[in-house]
């Protein structure tokens, strides 16, 4: 019958156009129900009425949840913004109430900044969703994390090429646990010639300024300290932050107690532990904190003049 052949593309008289002009146009017929726009189209049969009702409710719950979540997130925006105007608001008032000097207050507001932002960018070093994982597999995700750091190091170098299920999961330990992420602003003392070394540091971004003696290097990318690891050692040089900068400290404290807790790991480090202390005793002159112990291959000295007392 007539009503029955009649529909949206017959009384727009739209049969002899394209398929592509009439997709557009029942494209241009679906957006504008969601409120933007306007279009000549409309139902002209039952069932077409029943879908176009029934797509208004779909619309309007699909832009009412969008305009809701865009609120919200707007809201928690602003609330973190006032958070921090609130935080630099009263630091501003405590530096002044305490009579800090310009060129301090400066410092110390660059590097909260800094802080901030990084904080904001990364979320932290470690996300607090992570705390979900299960220990053996949040040890295999920090040791994979730091597996090109633990490679600038000679014995977890060894370690890694041992392989087996006692130096790997030592490994993961030690990642998961000893390696510790600091934030470091320009002028910050990282260690002090003198004082007793009791962690090393690997330098991972920024730049640091090492002086040794009379010696001075630029340092980043790199270990620093590592002989504290294995000899009573203590710090040769200064290191100084030159720029807000990242490193990781390795405790040496939480490095022997996680080492020392298997007997096979234990030995590796006595025995590379000697090979260092042997080592060191065929040098001469004066050691910096830069000083790498050894290869993969090095060969034991039987000089004794220096014991390793770590292990």
């Amino acid at each position: 019958s007539m009503s029955e052949d009649r529909s949206w593309i017959t009384v727009n008289q739209l049969q002899s156009e394209s398929v592509a002009y009439q997709y557009t146009t029942s494209l241009h017929w679906a957006v504008a129900q969601l409120g933007v726009g306007q279009t000549e189209i409309e139902a002209v049969s039952l069932p077409e009425r029943i879908f176009s009702i029934l797509v208004m409710f779909s619309a309007l719950l699909s832009f009412s949840t969008l305009v809701s979540s865009m609120t919200s997130l707007m809201q928690r925006l602003d609330q973190l913004k006032n958070e921090e105007v609130s935080q630099f608001r009263s630091l501003r008032r405590f530096l002044a109430e305490n009579e800090i000097e310009q060129e301090l207050s400066h410092r110390v507001m660059r590097f909260l900044q800094h802080s901030l932002n990084v904080k904001k960018s990364v979320q932290s070093d470690d996300p607090q969703v992570l705390e979900l994982l299960s220990k053996p597999l949040q040890g295999e995700l920090q040791l994979e994390r730091h597996k090109a750091t633990f490679e600038q190091n000679g014995f977890f170098r060894r370690m890694l090429k041992q392989g087996g299920f006692h130096p790997i999961r030592e490994m993961r330990l030690v990642a998961m646990i000893c390696m510790q992420p600091q934030v470091m602003a320009s002028g910050d003392v990282v260690f002090a010639a003198g004082s007793m070394a009791n962690s090393c540091f690997f330098l991972a971004e920024g730049s640091f300024h090492y002086t040794f003696e009379k010696s001075h290097e630029e340092l980043s990318n790199t270990w620093i300290a590592e002989t504290c690891l294995w000899i009573p050692w203590t710090y040769a040089g200064d290191l100084v932050a030159q720029e807000t900068s990242r490193l990781f400290s390795l405790d040496l404290s939480a490095f022997c107690s996680t080492v020392a807790k298997v007997d096979t790991t234990r030995e590796m480090a006595m025995a590379y532990a000697k090979e260092c202390a042997d080592a060191l005793n065929t040098r001469r002159g004066p050691v910096s904190d830069l000083w790498q112990s050894l290869s993969d291959s090095a060969e034991v000295n039987p000089s004794k003049s220096i014991r390793s007392g770590v292990f």
